[in-house]
Protein backbone atom coordinates (compact mmCIF):
# COMPACT_ATOMS: atom_id res chain seq x y z
CA UNK A 1 0.00 0.00 0.00
CA UNK A 2 2.36 2.42 0.81
CA UNK A 3 4.61 1.46 -2.38
CA UNK A 4 0.97 2.33 -4.49
CA UNK A 5 0.82 5.69 -2.45
CA UNK A 6 4.31 6.75 -3.87
CA UNK A 7 3.88 5.84 -6.69
CA UNK A 8 0.69 7.77 -7.20
CA UNK A 9 2.73 10.62 -5.39
CA UNK A 10 5.33 10.08 -8.32
CA UNK A 11 2.37 10.51 -10.99
CA UNK A 12 0.32 13.01 -9.59
CA UNK A 13 -0.19 16.01 -12.10
CA UNK A 14 0.59 18.68 -9.03
CA UNK A 15 4.06 16.94 -9.49
CA UNK A 16 4.13 18.11 -12.87
CA UNK A 17 2.43 21.15 -11.99
CA UNK A 18 5.59 21.76 -9.62
CA UNK A 19 8.26 21.27 -11.94
CA UNK A 20 6.63 23.38 -14.25
CA UNK A 21 6.74 26.30 -11.60
CA UNK A 22 10.38 25.39 -10.30
CA UNK A 23 11.56 26.68 -13.45
CA UNK A 24 10.69 30.24 -12.19
CA UNK A 25 12.21 29.91 -8.76
CA UNK A 26 15.58 30.23 -8.31
CA UNK A 27 18.30 28.11 -5.95
CA UNK A 28 16.52 25.74 -3.53
CA UNK A 29 13.16 27.10 -3.34
CA UNK A 30 11.92 24.93 -6.72
CA UNK A 31 13.59 21.52 -4.94
CA UNK A 32 11.76 22.28 -2.01
CA UNK A 33 8.49 23.44 -3.82
CA UNK A 34 8.39 19.68 -5.18
CA UNK A 35 9.40 17.95 -2.52
CA UNK A 36 5.77 19.20 -0.83
CA UNK A 37 3.80 19.34 -3.26
CA UNK A 38 1.89 16.27 -3.63
CA UNK A 39 -1.44 16.57 -3.45
CA UNK A 40 -3.99 15.50 -6.05
CA UNK A 41 -4.96 17.32 -9.01
CA UNK A 42 -7.51 19.39 -9.92
CA UNK A 43 -8.93 21.86 -11.71
CA UNK A 44 -8.41 24.77 -9.17
CA UNK A 45 -5.11 23.33 -8.55
CA UNK A 46 -4.10 23.84 -12.45
CA UNK A 47 -5.55 27.48 -12.24
CA UNK A 48 -3.34 28.33 -8.82
CA UNK A 49 -0.31 27.46 -10.18
CA UNK A 50 -0.93 29.37 -13.61
CA UNK A 51 -1.72 32.34 -11.57
CA UNK A 52 1.48 31.80 -9.82
CA UNK A 53 3.56 31.37 -12.76
CA UNK A 54 2.34 34.45 -13.83
CA UNK A 55 3.16 36.25 -10.28
CA UNK A 56 6.41 34.79 -10.42
CA UNK A 57 7.45 35.47 -13.74
CA UNK A 58 6.26 38.92 -13.40
CA UNK A 59 8.39 39.37 -10.15
CA UNK A 60 11.34 37.02 -11.33
CA UNK A 61 13.69 40.05 -11.17
CA UNK A 62 12.67 41.82 -7.81
CA UNK A 63 12.77 38.22 -6.30
CA UNK A 64 16.35 37.61 -7.31
CA UNK A 65 17.77 40.90 -6.27
CA UNK A 66 16.19 40.11 -3.10
CA UNK A 67 17.44 36.71 -2.62
CA UNK A 68 21.22 38.13 -3.80
CA UNK A 69 20.72 41.20 -1.28
CA UNK A 70 19.28 39.64 2.04
CA UNK A 71 19.95 36.01 3.89
CA UNK A 72 16.32 36.73 5.71
CA UNK A 73 15.11 36.60 1.79
CA UNK A 74 16.59 33.56 1.14
CA UNK A 75 15.70 31.88 3.94
CA UNK A 76 12.29 32.86 3.72
CA UNK A 77 11.70 31.06 -0.11
CA UNK A 78 13.71 28.11 1.04
CA UNK A 79 11.90 27.55 4.10
CA UNK A 80 8.51 28.94 5.17
CA UNK A 81 7.47 29.67 1.69
CA UNK A 82 6.91 25.88 -0.02
CA UNK A 83 5.05 24.79 3.47
CA UNK A 84 2.96 28.24 2.75
CA UNK A 85 2.74 26.73 -0.95
CA UNK A 86 1.15 23.36 0.14
CA UNK A 87 -1.11 25.29 2.44
CA UNK A 88 -2.55 27.46 -0.51
CA UNK A 89 -3.12 24.69 -2.82
CA UNK A 90 -5.07 22.77 0.18
CA UNK A 91 -7.65 26.31 0.56
CA UNK A 92 -7.58 26.24 -3.23
CA UNK A 93 -8.92 22.87 -3.46
CA UNK A 94 -11.94 23.93 -0.72
CA UNK A 95 -12.17 27.19 -2.54
CA UNK A 96 -15.46 27.00 -5.06
CA UNK A 97 -14.29 31.13 -6.20
CA UNK A 98 -12.07 31.09 -9.55
CA UNK A 99 -11.61 35.21 -8.12
CA UNK A 100 -10.70 33.77 -4.45
CA UNK A 101 -7.99 31.06 -5.44
CA UNK A 102 -6.14 34.22 -7.68
CA UNK A 103 -6.32 35.93 -4.73
CA UNK A 104 -4.95 33.56 -2.92
CA UNK A 105 -2.00 32.98 -5.76
CA UNK A 106 -1.37 36.68 -5.23
CA UNK A 107 -0.80 36.49 -1.92
CA UNK A 108 1.46 33.63 -2.07
CA UNK A 109 3.66 35.62 -4.83
CA UNK A 110 3.78 38.50 -3.33
CA UNK A 111 4.71 37.18 -0.31
CA UNK A 112 8.39 36.96 -1.77
CA UNK A 113 8.93 39.92 -2.98
CA UNK A 114 7.95 42.27 0.35
CA UNK A 115 10.56 44.70 1.26
CA UNK A 116 10.53 43.53 4.72
CA UNK A 117 10.04 39.47 5.25
CA UNK A 118 6.47 38.71 6.38
CA UNK A 119 5.98 36.42 9.02
CA UNK A 120 4.35 33.03 8.40
CA UNK A 121 1.63 33.09 10.34
CA UNK A 122 0.88 36.85 8.36
CA UNK A 123 0.79 34.94 4.92
CA UNK A 124 -1.47 32.26 6.36
CA UNK A 125 -3.98 34.20 7.46
CA UNK A 126 -4.44 36.84 4.36
CA UNK A 127 -4.30 33.88 2.23
CA UNK A 128 -7.25 32.57 4.84
CA UNK A 129 -9.26 35.63 4.36
CA UNK A 130 -9.22 35.60 0.48
CA UNK A 131 -10.92 32.45 0.95
CA UNK A 132 -13.45 34.00 2.47
CA UNK A 133 -13.89 37.19 0.71
CA UNK A 134 -16.13 37.94 -2.72
CA UNK A 135 -15.63 40.20 -4.94
CA UNK A 136 -17.93 42.54 -3.77
CA UNK A 137 -16.53 42.52 0.11
CA UNK A 138 -12.93 43.24 -2.03
CA UNK A 139 -14.66 46.12 -3.52
CA UNK A 140 -16.40 47.42 0.02
CA UNK A 141 -12.82 47.31 1.91
CA UNK A 142 -11.22 48.79 -1.53
CA UNK A 143 -13.71 51.76 -1.67
CA UNK A 144 -12.99 52.02 2.39
CA UNK A 145 -9.48 52.49 1.83
CA UNK A 146 -9.88 54.74 -1.19
CA UNK A 147 -12.41 57.47 0.99
CA UNK A 148 -9.59 57.13 4.45
CA UNK A 149 -6.42 56.50 2.72
CA UNK A 150 -3.81 53.96 3.45
CA UNK A 151 -2.31 55.11 6.76
CA UNK A 152 -3.97 53.69 9.37
CA UNK A 153 -3.86 53.68 13.19
CA UNK A 154 -3.97 50.99 15.92
CA UNK A 155 -7.45 52.33 16.54
CA UNK A 156 -8.52 52.45 13.18
CA UNK A 157 -8.39 56.26 12.66
CA UNK A 158 -6.86 58.01 9.73
CA UNK A 159 -6.14 61.42 8.62
CA UNK A 160 -9.54 61.77 6.48
CA UNK A 161 -11.52 59.23 8.63
CA UNK A 162 -13.33 62.60 10.35
CA UNK A 163 -14.34 63.91 6.92
CA UNK A 164 -15.29 60.03 5.42
CA UNK A 165 -19.36 60.35 5.39
CA UNK A 166 -21.90 58.69 3.07
CA UNK A 167 -21.57 61.59 0.63
CA UNK A 168 -17.82 60.48 -0.36
CA UNK A 169 -18.67 56.82 -0.96
CA UNK A 170 -19.20 56.09 -4.92
CA UNK A 171 -21.92 53.21 -4.56
CA UNK A 172 -23.79 53.53 -7.36
CA UNK A 173 -21.00 53.39 -9.81
CA UNK A 174 -19.49 50.86 -8.30
CA UNK A 175 -22.97 48.56 -8.43
CA UNK A 176 -22.60 48.60 -4.52
CA UNK A 177 -26.01 49.57 -2.74
CA UNK A 178 -26.66 50.44 0.78
CA UNK A 179 -27.77 47.06 1.98
CA UNK A 180 -24.51 45.94 0.64
CA UNK A 181 -22.36 48.18 3.15
CA UNK A 182 -24.43 46.82 6.81
CA UNK A 183 -24.59 43.08 5.07
CA UNK A 184 -20.46 43.26 4.19
CA UNK A 185 -19.35 45.34 6.87
CA UNK A 186 -19.63 43.29 9.56
CA UNK A 187 -17.70 40.38 7.33
CA UNK A 188 -14.79 42.39 6.82
CA UNK A 189 -15.03 43.71 10.47
CA UNK A 190 -14.90 39.88 11.61
CA UNK A 191 -11.50 39.28 10.31
CA UNK A 192 -9.95 42.35 11.72
CA UNK A 193 -10.12 44.38 8.64
CA UNK A 194 -12.31 47.15 9.84
CA UNK A 195 -14.42 48.40 12.50
CA UNK A 196 -17.54 49.95 13.30
CA UNK A 197 -17.45 53.27 14.08
CA UNK A 198 -19.13 54.86 17.35
CA UNK A 199 -20.19 57.66 15.80
CA UNK A 200 -22.18 56.12 13.20
CA UNK A 201 -25.79 54.46 13.20
CA UNK A 202 -27.43 52.96 11.19
CA UNK A 203 -28.93 55.10 7.99
CA UNK A 204 -27.64 57.47 4.93
CA UNK A 205 -28.60 60.79 5.60
CA UNK A 206 -26.06 63.26 4.80
CA UNK A 207 -23.29 64.08 6.32
CA UNK A 208 -23.61 61.12 8.83
CA UNK A 209 -20.12 59.54 9.68
CA UNK A 210 -19.50 56.33 7.46
CA UNK A 211 -20.29 53.38 9.45
CA UNK A 212 -16.95 51.71 9.05
CA UNK A 213 -12.89 52.72 9.27
CA UNK A 214 -10.25 51.04 8.43
CA UNK A 215 -7.78 48.93 10.84
CA UNK A 216 -4.40 48.63 9.35
CA UNK A 217 -4.55 45.03 8.36
CA UNK A 218 -7.25 46.44 5.97
CA UNK A 219 -4.56 48.36 3.58
CA UNK A 220 -2.33 45.69 4.15
CA UNK A 221 -4.40 43.14 2.73
CA UNK A 222 -4.85 45.31 -0.19
CA UNK A 223 -1.65 45.25 -0.64
CA UNK A 224 -1.34 41.83 -1.60
CA UNK A 225 -4.23 41.62 -3.74
CA UNK A 226 -4.67 43.11 -7.22
CA UNK A 227 -7.80 44.97 -6.35
CA UNK A 228 -7.90 46.81 -10.29
CA UNK A 229 -9.78 43.35 -11.38
CA UNK A 230 -12.70 44.18 -9.01
CA UNK A 231 -12.44 47.93 -8.64
CA UNK A 232 -13.01 49.84 -11.71
CA UNK A 233 -11.93 53.28 -12.33
CA UNK A 234 -14.56 55.40 -12.36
Amino acid sequence: KGILAAEEREHSPVRAYAARIAEFIPGLMGKALLKVLNEDSSKKLEYLMDVLIRELAFLHERLERLRSESADHRQFTEQPWPELALDAFRKAERTRSKDRIRRIGEILGRSLVQTEVPHADEIEEMMRVAMELSDLDVLLLAEIRRMQGPSVTGDGRSTQFSQTTWAAARLPALGMTVEDVFSRGPKLESFGLVRETLESRRGTDVPKPWPYALLPKGPRFLQFIDESRVVSEV
